[in-house]
């Protein structure tokens, strides 16, 4: 029983670990960079790229929840191949 316990965690820790890569890693030096080069002046942001952008971070987040929604837009992921 106890190895199922231990396991368990390992794989919890695991899933949190990329989880909190991508939250206070990927994301931050993402969006700092787009922020960077729109002060200089190389990227502009205008509506279709942040559309675009935020369409990939959802993306990018959807294996790790079953749906987000965003006010009245909701994504599920699909489980039924398992």
């Amino acid at each position: 029983m106890k190895k199922k316990t231990k396991r368990s965690r390992h794989r919890k820790r695991k899933r949190l670990g990329c989880i909190y890569l991508i939250y206070w890693i990927i994301i931050p030096l993402a969006i700092s960079s787009i922020l960077v080069l729109d002060g200089l002046g190389i990227y502009l942001f205008n509506t279709e790229r942040l559309l675009v952008i935020g369409g990939c971070v959802l993306v990018a987040l959807l294996p790790f929840f079953n749906e987000i929604t965003v006010k009245n837009v909701s994504i599920k992921k699909d489980d039924t191949q398992k």
